[in-house]
């Protein structure tokens, strides 16, 4: 793909080929009864009271490598690109942006990085269909539809679509009124059992969700890195050793295309910059939500997990501070 010589409109049409053009024409299909719909269905496949939920952040990288060589065992929870590597996930979120968002052309500047919506196009869609342990996991889905030809490898036994709360984030007081009423329904269900997954934000913050209501007692979060630019899966001459052969060699246009797209629409590029968000005010931001959930389970969910964020990240430490996470026992910065 030649984009030295094309002009800047032609440069970001370009980058819209990218996609998949399934918008707007995507044919959905009905889950028959064998999957998956109750938390506590899940339950008998814990395997351990630990969980390392994966971030696409580079500092992913060590802990896959780990993951493939067996050196820690845990159950795992990760979406997007991490099914792509060599040990099985327990939990994989199939996230496609079509689910979450079918306004996403009309809210493509409220997107902190334009590059996320290349990620959820390019990886789920392309990526998955390469991955070779894609059937070998708890496929979640947010939606109780999905799309044949992206899931075609995946049994329907293995296809979980839980009970959702979904949270209105149009407005900092909406957004706040849903928070105070899931944890307030959680802590008047008790924790006996699961209940609803939190749908707030982002799939980190779903999948802290999915492991306070399994009950996992040792909760790890890798691959948080804000402040630090691509994805563990961007960086060609490490991942090929974190691959399959045959995974690394269907992948490799795939990830080239999506580097590319994130090297056109970097924050200093015109005229991408135009559809990034430029600085905001706003209080539930992408990380800040994150720490902000992490609290909350701790603090008002009947669980005695513990919480470690493996991250050197300035922006994740500051968060931290702020809202005075370690403090809190059973929270640890690493």
């Amino acid at each position: 793909m030649d984009f030295i010589n094309k002009s800047e409109e032609e440069k970001f049409k370009s980058l819209f080929r990218l996609i998949p053009s399934y918008q707007g024409t995507i044919k959905t299909h009905y889950l028959n009864s064998n999957s998956i719909k109750s938390l506590s269905e899940l339950l008998p496949f814990k395997n351990s009271d630990s969980i390392y939920i994966f971030g696409n952040g580079p500092g992913a990288i060590p802990f896959i490598q780990s993951f493939n060589n067996g050196y820690i065992k845990a159950d795992t929870s990760g979406s997007s690109a991490i099914t792509l590597a060599r040990f099985p996930l327990t939990y994989y979120f199939f996230e496609p942006c079509s689910f979450i968002n079918k306004n996403w052309k009309n809210n493509i500047k409220k997107l902190s990085r334009f590059t996320e919506l290349i990620s959820y196009h390019v990886i789920e869609h392309e990526y998955i269909i390469a991955s070779e342990q894609i059937d070998k996991c708890k496929v979640i889905l947010p939606n109780p539809q999905f799309h044949q030809r992206y899931l075609r490898k995946v049994s329907k036994g293995n296809i979980v679509i839980p009970r959702w709360y979904f949270i209105d984030e149009q407005t900092e007081t909406e957004t706040l009124y849903g928070l105070k009423t899931y944890f307030s329904y959680l802590k008047s269900k008790g924790s006996d059992e699961p209940k609803l997954l939190l749908n707030f934000k982002n799939s980190i913050i779903r999948q802290i969700s999915l492991a306070f209501e399994l009950g996992y007692q040792d909760i790890h979060l890798v691959g948080l890195e804000p402040s630090t630019p691509g994805y563990w899966y961007t960086q060609l001459e490490i991942i090929k050793e974190l691959m399959s052969p045959n995974v690394f060699d269907r992948c490799t246009e795939p990830i080239s295309n999506l580097k590319t797209a994130s090297d056109l629409t970097s924050e200093t590029d015109e005229p991408f910059k135009t559809f990034l968000k430029n600085g905001s005010d706003e209080y539930f931001t992408f990380n800040r939500s994150i720490i902000l959930i992490i609290k909350l389970f701790l603090t008002q969910f009947n669980s005695k997990a513990k919480v470690t964020i493996h991250s050197s990240d300035n922006l994740i430490s500051d968060l931290v501070d702020e809202l005075k996470l370690l403090k809190i026992k059973r929270f640890n910065l690493i």
